[in-house]
């Protein structure tokens, strides 16, 4: 299974020296950024959503990254400083990198970045059809980076151990996902030099090893995985999150150093979007930040379902019975589920969020007027303690926010329980909040406000 490639001496990122110090990407949010490059803005915010996502669904923690490629010039990518991804939550915790080596565009100027940042580089060069990627140490995917086959050539034995689809949801990881193991990255490289060239630490820590990794993307020809010249999915604004546009190569961003390169003809994706890291995790890309979020989340769901699948077919069969995978059609067939359904998730995912006190995004929310009702709900959670737990529960009976889906103590879902379990000025404030809600216009009922919150601290 090894990825060959000609391993040359580990290289050292640096920046180069010829940066403008005028410039800068790494900007302050109420600086020219919110005025000069409203669609920078728009995408930069987006990426700090999309971290806020992935943390709260558990698939980052303190570690983990999610980058973007720049909208407005296609040879450089945003990712966020070296900062957990629940605190990202300004312009200020975005740097922009070169694509082609991995260093920062604003060199020394620039804050002190993630060490594996050469990953995102390696793969949106290899792969100019992909605009967002997500390395990830997701414990639910972990187990199947390190089940791998003897003799990956044969299907029947990557069915048997490795990760596919088995839900609809999770089409786009085709009949198989490829495994890249560094080891053999590794014994190349010492191999090509005659000695050990760094420390075997399992961390991609160079554009080499990038390299390796973004290759193993294109091994083979399993379905559902985009394939070549795949179209780039549009946004609620009807643009590609993250895609360049011809209009935009020509007028780069007043933040942009470098002169933008012309785009591809027809843009291109590998036959996988997803690379597992034996021992380490996995990396994925898509044509935009929503879709690349929706697959790590359905992936995630894929992964539990097939290995409880796997634990009952073992213990109900005696081992005669097998999992019934999707098939090549079936996976390529719904892999487009993410493409035409991604914008109703988003929303209830960028909701999440949002009332969460955890999850700031000062580049969304100071530009637009947050609804009252939030801004009361957020605040009130806040000062009371019951943010700190991750979450409310409303008056239908769903915590809202919160990453471990946990609620506060003393507040319990009402399906089939009444009220008998809940602080009496909840009750009545969630009862009130039921008659609220039916007679209020229809565009307002999803934002009434819980007014239990504010009961809970006197008014």
């Amino acid at each position: 299974m090894a990825a060959h490639f000609a391993p040359p001496p580990m290289p050292s990122i640096v920046a180069p020296s010829n940066v403008p110090q005028t410039s800068s990407l790494f900007f302050d949010t109420h600086s020219s950024i919110g005025t000069h490059d409203a669609t920078l803005r728009a995408s930069l915010s987006t990426l700090i959503t999309a971290s806020h996502i992935l943390h709260h669904h558990s698939i980052l923690d303190a570690y983990g990254h999610i980058s973007l490629r720049n909208p407005s010039n296609p040879s450089t990518f945003f990712l966020p400083r070296n900062l957990a991804p629940a605190l990202i939550r300004s312009g200020d915790d975005l740097v922009e990198y070169h694509i082609s080596d991995a260093s920062p565009v604003l060199g020394s100027q620039a804050p002190h970045g993630y060490v594996e940042r050469a990953i995102h580089a390696a793969v949106l060069k290899r792969w100019p059809g992909a605009n967002a990627v997500l390395h990830a140490h997701d414990e639910e995917i972990m187990p199947w980076t390190l089940v791998v086959s003897e003799d990956d050539s044969e299907e029947e034995a990557k069915k048997e151990h490795g990760l596919a689809a088995v839900s609809h949801m999770a089409g786009f990881l085709g009949t198989g996902v490829p495994v890249w193991d560094i080891a053999h990255a590794y014994d190349e490289r010492a191999a090509a030099s005659g000695h050990e060239v760094g420390a075997r630490d399992m961390l991609v820590r160079d554009v080499a090893l990038g390299a390796s990794l973004a290759k193993a993307f294109g091994r083979g020809n399993i379905a559902g995985a985009g394939g070549p010249n795949a179209p780039a999915t549009p946004t609620r604004s009807g643009a590609p999150s993250g895609t360049v546009s011809p209009t935009s190569v020509s007028s780069p961003s007043s933040h942009s150093l470098s002169t933008a390169p012309a785009l591809p003809k027809a843009a291109s994706l590998p036959p996988h979007s997803v690379v597992l890291m034996r021992g380490h995790g996995y990396t994925s890309l898509a044509p935009t930040l929503e879709i690349l979020v929706h697959h790590a989340i359905y992936m995630r769901s894929n992964a539990r379902i097939q290995a409880r699948a796997s634990a009952l077919a073992c213990e109900s069969g005696k081992g005669k019975n097998k999992i019934a995978f999707l098939t090549e059609q079936e996976a390529r067939d719904a892999s487009k589920i993410s493409e035409n359904s991604w914008e109703r998730a988003w929303a209830l995912w960028e909701r999440e969020v949002k009332v969460n006190p955890l999850y700031e995004n000062a580049l969304k929310w100071e530009d637009e007027e947050e609804d009252e009702a939030d801004k009361r709900r957020r605040d009130a959670l806040h000062r009371s303690g019951y943010g700190s737990t991750g979450g409310y529960t409303g008056a239908n009976g769903v915590v809202y926010g919160g990453g471990k889906r946990d609620s506060v103590a003393s507040i319990h879902s009402t399906r089939g329980h009444g009220h008998s379990n809940l602080h009496p000025v909840v009750a009545r404030a969630m009862e009130k909040e039921k008659e609220e809600a039916a007679s209020a216009p229809a565009s307002r009922r999803g934002s009434i406000l819980p007014s239990w919150a504010d009961k809970l601290l006197g008014d």
